[in-house]
């Protein structure tokens, strides 16, 4: 199966950029910091995936909010000792972003996610709705039953790729699961796994590099994949539950846009708004129209109170 769950600009200081890091039993979580206001957490896709391929939508928000871009647990610099699947998992995942807004000192923020990033903000919002203000999805990660998804979205990758391409995907991911992935191994996953995600493949050379950013941890990857089918993720039944409001942001030609529709069906009250002519990356894509819904969905958020500070030992 192809990633798709899923950039230090040179002005990035102009926002106030700062890395800092929270000490734990397995080691440390990195995390950076632009601007002051609203909080709002800054999730990437993956599993595994680095933070800088979204770092552009952290610091966009930075300029009027306090973006908090989150290096996950198994990504970056936030390696745990040892990496297995004690350290890696939903659990853990959870546990993180809870350390998160205890060591910032705020009882609930904003929380945005891109693909997988997603995925986790929605399950963490269903186990812990009081620390969460609002959900921006940006092209929906999983919602349920896994293996379907898996074996969907393989099929829209089939569509968009002939028998060779496909071969060849197979085969990358193949050494990706048995954890002999070279770095040119890796490099050309990502490579051929972006025609699927992009709309317009003439723009490819130009998306390209803003998606590369950072490194892919396969090992992260599966070993959180293989703890969702461990505990059967569904997030279905709880989703009713979650009474904050939810908006989702998708690119109408994504290969997973099928999540975005469950979720609408799942979820009535979610609101969505749809891109034509793009794929998995909006923020990329369709540069304007994206921010221009983004600073939509936060204007609406104006009215809601600044995260709460607390005051923890």
């Amino acid at each position: 199966m192809v990633v798709f769950f899923f950039s230090i600009l040179t002005d990035a200081s102009v926002f106030g950029q700062k890395l800092d890091s929270i000490k734990y039993a397995n080691g440390y979580l990195y995390y950076h910091e632009y601007g002051k206001g609203r909080p709002v957490i800054v999730l990437a896709g993956g599993p595994g995936i680095s933070c800088e391929q979204i770092e552009d939508v952290a610091i966009e928000l930075g300029r009027n909010n306090r973006a908090i871009l989150f290096e996950q647990r198994g990504t970056g610099r936030s390696i745990p000792v040892p990496l297995d699947s004690t350290t890696i998992n939903l659990k853990n995942a959870h546990e993180d972003l809870i350390l998160l807004l205890n060591h910032l000192q705020l009882k609930d923020a904003i929380f945005l996610g891109h693909s997988w990033g997603s995925g986790l903000a929605l399950s963490f919002a269903i186990k812990h709705p009081d620390r969460v203000k609002s959900l921006i999805l940006i092209d929906t990660g999983p919602l349920r039953n896994l293996i379907e998804l898996r074996e969907t979205a393989a099929g829209n990758r089939s569509v968009r790729y002939g028998k060779y391409e496909s071969d060849e995907l197979d085969s990358l991911n193949s050494k990706m699961k048995a954890g002999k992935m070279t770095e040119q191994d890796s490099l050309e996953n990502r490579k051929m796994s972006l025609y699927c995600n992009i709309y317009d493949k003439e723009n490819i050379k130009l998306i390209f590099p803003k998606i590369v950013r950072g490194k892919v941890n396969y090992q992260t990857y599966k070993l959180l994949i293989e703890d969702l089918d461990r505990i059967h993720f569904d997030l279905s039944e709880k989703l009713l539950l979650f009474k904050k409001p939810v908006y989702a942001i998708c690119g109408r030609q994504d290969p997973l846009a099928f999540d975005t529709y469950e979720l609408k069906l799942l979820l009535p009250s979610a609101q969505v708004f749809w891109i034509q002519k793009s794929g998995h990356f909006p923020m990329y894509e369709q540069t304007d129209t994206f921010y221009k819904i983004l600073n939509e969905i936060m204007e609406k958020e104006k009215n809601q109170k600044p995260g709460t500070e607390i005051h923890t030992d």
